[in-house]
């Protein structure tokens, strides 16, 4: 019997090893290739050699790298796969994309907020779609990313930074409080909660709460001590418990 079961669990342990998932290649450069494996680390190929192993984080700003190593360090690898300096993302764009202006206008006991495509509608001969309708009793003052009631911006906004900031958020003041409207995933409009403070950088909104803060649509509540401006895909946070680590773009921890 005894020799059944050992013989039962090598076979589970052939069975769970043939199921393991593949490595996934996840960038394939000329000079260097990137791979995720089933455990959730990164490894570095160069010259069919591995460079790098055990990788918390690896993502091509190009014409560099970011990594962070296992030891939580983040740094920079260039193309020879050698440390060096960050830099933004180099990318080119096709400018043959929609052009748009929103618009926040008065009118009566109401604001109303429209969108106007001006590229492809030469002449201006389609009107600008009302897109939402905001009662002046709701807010006191209204203003798009710009910090204005007009703003005018590109299908490619944000397309350069891999923390992309959303255009289509309408930022609202109501008493000492502040606040947005955003479109969720079944296309309407929303009111976020209130909070103490919203700042805004590089496009992206800083949302501040009871002393805690985080950036809206990476990590809506609140809970970070402090956080730093992202780094392409890599922000600086820490708790208030003391613990820090990074936050990437999609909202994934890495701890110290």
């Amino acid at each position: 019997m005894k020799k059944i079961l050992i013989f039962s669990l090598i076979v589970m342990a052939g069975q769970l090893g043939l199921a393991q998932e593949p490595d996934i290649l996840t960038a394939n450069q000329e000079t260097f290739k990137i791979y995720y494996r089933f455990n959730r680390t990164y490894y570095i190929v160069r010259n069919k050699k591995k460079v790098y192993e055990n990788l918390k984080f690896a993502k091509v700003v190009w014409p560099n790298i970011q990594v962070i190593d296992a030891k939580n360090h983040s740094f920079y690898l260039n193309e020879k796969l050698k440390r060096t300096k960050g830099g933004p993302l180099q990318m080119g764009f096709c400018g043959t994309v929609p052009n748009y202006t929103m618009t926040i206008q008065s009118l009566g006991d109401h604001y109303i907020v429209t969108k106007d495509e001006t590229f492809f509608d030469q002449g201006n001969k389609i009107p600008p779609d009302t897109i939402l309708t905001i009662a002046k009793n709701q807010v006191d003052s209204l203003y798009f990313v710009n910090q204005a009631h007009r703003f005018s911006f590109t299908e490619n906004y944000g397309l350069s930074q891999p923390a992309s900031p959303n255009p289509n958020l309408l930022l609202f003041k109501k008493g000492s409080k502040y606040g947005y409207y955003s479109i969720n995933k079944e296309g309407k409009w929303q009111k976020s909660p209130l909070y103490d403070k919203i700042t805004i950088e590089d496009g992206l909104l800083k949302c501040f709460k009871d002393g805690l803060v985080g950036y809206q649509g990476i990590n809506d509540a609140p809970k970070y001590k402090s956080i730093s401006k992202f780094d392409n895909y890599l922000a600086r946070f820490e708790l208030p418990n003391g613990q820090k680590g990074y936050l990437d773009a999609d909202g994934k921890e890495y701890w110290d």
